[in-house]
């Protein structure tokens, strides 16, 4: 059902915008041999199962449950990208080697993952929801405000063992919420 001012949101819609945030991808860092994919499902994935990525599937893919493994570096990594708004930062361990001297042997520049082009009210619809879990009186995240500076972010669930039953709390966010 698709009535003015709603919004369906197809599988192939959410796992697209996932790729474009890095989710279910190496983020780069050198770290090859440790760093994990995680694993964003998708209507190629559920395919092959004999099943589509919709209706609870796809209610639990879209908040980050069921099949998605996500790391906290990639999710950091989205983070960023809905600050800076334009596009994905290319995660980074170290910005410079320098020597005793303070010389500089070498230098890691930033670097962008993906570009992001979002209409400008959509992605202001999201910032405005993160700020609002943290300073929207009763949010998840209001614990994370402060009087120094606004803090906007998202709160989250982990499944932690493999019978799922038990749970790890998680928060993302970024500051200055402006």
């Amino acid at each position: 059902w698709n009535a003015p001012g709603r919004y369906v949101v197809s599988g192939g819609a959410l796992s697209t915008m996932a790729s474009r945030f890095g989710f279910g991808e190496k983020t780069g860092i050198c770290l090859p041999d440790i760093e994990k994919s995680g694993f964003m499902p998708t209507p190629e994935s559920y395919a092959k199962k004999g099943s589509a990525l919709s209706g609870g599937y796809l209610a639990n893919a879209a908040i980050g449950q069921g099949e998605v493994l996500a790391t906290p570096l990639q999710v950091c990594q989205m983070m960023a990208g809905v600050a800076r708004g334009d596009s994905v930062p290319r995660p980074r361990l170290v910005k410079m080697v320098q020597d005793v001297d303070g010389k500089i042997v070498q230098h890691f520049p930033p670097s962008n993952r993906n570009t992001l082009s979002f209409e400008k009210e959509n992605l202001d619809a999201v910032r405005r929801g993160l700020y609002l879990v943290v300073n929207g009186g009763g949010g998840t995240g209001a614990r994370a405000s402060n009087s120094y500076v606004t803090i906007v972010g998202k709160t989250g669930t982990g499944e932690w063992s493999s019978d799922k039953s038990q749970y790890v709390a998680w928060f993302a966010g970024y500051l200055p919420y402006k």
